[in-house]
């Protein structure tokens, strides 16, 4: 299954992560920000001709 981790263009220090079922920017600093970083490419989930990302 392929994974993707999203960095900002601005802040090109800061990945969009997942924390208390909301997402953030933040800067990876641990390997559990890597972790909240980094998401499954699925089929989508409103619409199967599309993709979803799914936390790891």
């Amino acid at each position: 299954m392929a994974t993707i981790s999203l960095r900002s263009i601005n802040f090109s220090d800061r990945f969009i992560r997942h924390a208390n079922f909301l997402g953030e920017l933040t800067p990876i600093v641990s390997e559990l920000d890597k972790n909240d970083a980094t998401f499954e490419i699925v089929q989508g989930l409103a619409d199967d001709r599309l993709i979803s990302f799914r936390s790891v």
